[in-house]
């Protein structure tokens, strides 16, 4: 297993991976993710892409550590021959051994149930229940300055990891105004554009989604341990790139219409199982600022009492349901744990209103969604468009809508 994923860090620094379209709880949808068609912007090429895993033992009270570094060198040249300008990779790979004397003592059942990240200063200690954020995954974030990074109240953001590789500048630029980032992708699904798709094999790809994604998208089999090989692979893509959480999405196929919608007569146990197994391997890794990388959970209130003591937080979509469908049903009660384990839960809710009236909400739909109630009491709530529009529209309950601005292809 240690080898496989080492061939996949090595695959990943030497082209980075795409993620996949942003879903809700009953619809999917497209976002402007990794495109292999699309070039990168020619200021922002990116020359090198280090990774790195982390092995301990300890015998006697000694902590044996090896750290092994992969970094891919891009070189750009051009082929006088041919006319045409060419690319070469080089994985240069480097392995370091220190040792240290172990201090660890028991974690309490408190000490266990908190997030995985550090005590030390900045946004990660302040990654907690109530922390303003906002989320962006269907176009990459203007970062000319951290004076484009709208609303400046925000200190999480959600982003596509995709777009942090098509647009190598703009986590680093997040970073400098102290943001902590979460980077979205596709953990439940394969499409047509990924940059990855090929290490899928057939007989783990399964039902084409609903309609109109069917053509580009289709189920994976999560209980694999190939499916949990590539998406290791994507976590260490998104350490490398600079992303302090990740959020996987589509992890809730058992409960979309149909009685076996994804071909594999998957279960909600076998979605807990496999996040739970992709969060072993986040934790076991380090980001830049030399933290466990984090993950969340994406709606699937039936399986949060069984991860809230493994995940380290939660994105959610509409829990307080519908103003204007009765058939929906709030589910934002289930995720109280995460807030009783320190743990931030952040919410989002798209009040009808905001696509009629472009941006104004009516009074009714601010008394739904605002209103104080106990059940989503403490969570970090974001109003946006809709689960298809996901763009720079946000307005935070009390306050004033905005716009982030949209970084430009070139």
């Amino acid at each position: 297993m240690v080898a496989l994923t080492q061939l996949a860090l090595v695959a990943l620094a030497l082209g980075a991976p795409v993620t996949a379209r942003y879903r809700g709880p009953h619809h999917s949808h497209h976002h402007g993710g990794w495109n292999p068609d699309i070039s990168r912007p020619a200021s922002e090429s990116a020359t090198a892409v280090p990774t790195s895993s982390r092995l301990a033992e300890t015998s006697n009270g000694i902590t044996t550590i090896v750290t092994t570094t992969v970094t891919s060198v891009l070189t750009s040249g051009y082929d006088s021959g041919s006319g045409t300008e060419t690319t070469t990779t080089e994985a240069l790979v480097t392995s370091t051994t220190t040792k240290e004397t172990s201090t660890t003592t028991k974690a309490t059942s408190t000490e266990a149930s908190a997030p995985a990240t550090s005590s030390g200063s900045g946004i990660e200690s302040n990654f907690k229940p109530g922390v303003k954020w906002d989320i962006c995954i269907h176009h990459p974030i203007k970062h000319d300055s951290v004076d484009d990074l709208v609303p400046v109240q925000a200190e999480v953001w959600d982003i596509d990891l995709g777009h942090a590789h098509e647009f190598p500048n703009m986590i680093p630029m997040m970073k400098k105004a102290g943001k902590f980032i979460i980077c979205y992708f596709n953990a439940g699904a394969v499409q047509s554009w990924d940059e990855d798709k090929a290490q899928f094999p057939d007989d783990i790809v399964g039902k084409a989604l609903d309609y109109p994604y069917g053509v580009d998208e289709f189920y994976v089999d999560i209980r694999d341990e190939r499916v949990l090989d590539i998406m290791k692979a994507r976590l260490d893509s998104a350490v490398a790139v600079g992303c302090d959480a990740v959020d996987p999405d589509n992890v809730d196929a058992w409960a979309q219409d149909g009685d076996d919608p994804t071909g594999f007569s998957l279960k909600s146990s076998d979605y807990a199982t496999y996040l739970k197994n992709m969060a072993e391997y986040a934790h076991s890794v380090t980001t830049q600022e030399g933290n466990p990388l984090l993950v969340g959970q994406k709606n699937a209130p039936e399986i949060a009492a069984d991860l809230v003591s493994t995940l380290d937080f939660a994105v959610l979509e509409q829990c307080r349901g519908s103003s204007v469908d009765t058939e929906t049903y709030s589910f934002c009660s289930d995720f109280q744990a995460y807030i009783d384990a320190g743990k931030p839960v952040l919410q989002i809710e798209y009040p009808p209103s905001v696509s009629a009236s472009d941006g104004t909400l009516s009074s009714s739909d601010k008394t739904f969604y605002c209103d104080a109630e106990d059940d989503d009491k403490n969570f970090s709530k974001v109003m946006k468009w809709a689960s298809a529009q996901l763009d720079g529209w946000g307005e935070y309950c009390g306050g004033k809508s905005y716009r982030t601005g949209e970084a430009e292809y070139v």
